[in-house]
């Protein structure tokens, strides 16, 4: 999701240009693909639920960074938008393995399809 409102955010929160928006867009991409591929080779040797702990500590913080970024943090900012796009695909990565880990091979597809919607619920009410 974050992705998709990437360059309004930038543009909103930061003032950016929509050049300097686009980038944006551009590093968190970029980012969430290095981090499917680095944490599903990570999670190979430390298991799927420890980079899932990793990765949820990770965005946390990635968070608490985009809230600390303003016009006068922005390396902040970036860091912020990098790690939380690093986490999120390595979350992605990780939860089809985990599922099967956790419920079994047998009907992951069907599982994971369950814990994707967890994931991908909005939580605004």
């Amino acid at each position: 999701m974050i992705i998709s409102q990437a360059s309004q955010i930038s543009q909103r929160m930061m003032s950016f240009s929509r050049e300097t928006a686009a980038l944006t867009v551009s590093v968190i991409a970029l980012c969430n693909t290095a981090g499917r591929l680095a944490s599903g080779s990570i999670s190979d040797r430390i298991g799927s639920t420890a980079m899932l702990k990793i990765t949820f500590i990770g965005s946390f913080a990635g968070s608490l960074l985009l809230f600390l970024g303003n016009a006068a943090h922005v390396p902040a900012y970036y860091a912020g938008l990098a790690l939380i796009g690093f986490c999120f695909g390595g979350i992605m990565g990780i939860y089809p393995a985990f599922t099967a880990e956790v419920f079994g091979s047998r009907n992951n597809s069907v599982n994971y399809g369950i814990m994707f919607i967890g994931f991908a619920a909005p939580f605004e009410l």
